[in-house]
């Protein structure tokens, strides 16, 4: 028996990645706009794009070991604390 690839789970999964993604590309154009806004300056705007994606990948390098240790709901509401 085949098993079916596109079931309601994977596009919900599908779904939620294309809205994580989108949201993430979506800030870092308001970012840009943001710290043009602040400074008349569009440099500012691209180190603040440069510094948050830095940020971003440096912390997924420790995110899986404190995953394993703290369980999700802790840990969301640890980000959720440090936002």
């Amino acid at each position: 028996m085949e098993e079916r690839l596109w079931t309601k789970k994977y596009l919900f999964s599908l779904l939620l990645v294309f809205g994580v993604n989108m949201g993430y590309a979506l800030l870092n154009s308001v970012m840009a706009i943001y710290g043009s806004v602040l400074t008349s300056s569009s440099v500012v705007g691209g180190y603040m794009i440069t510094v948050f994606t830095l940020s971003a990948l440096f912390i997924r390098l420790f995110i899986k070991k404190l995953n394993e240790k703290i369980n999700n709901k802790n840990l969301l509401i640890i980000g959720l604390l440090l936002t």
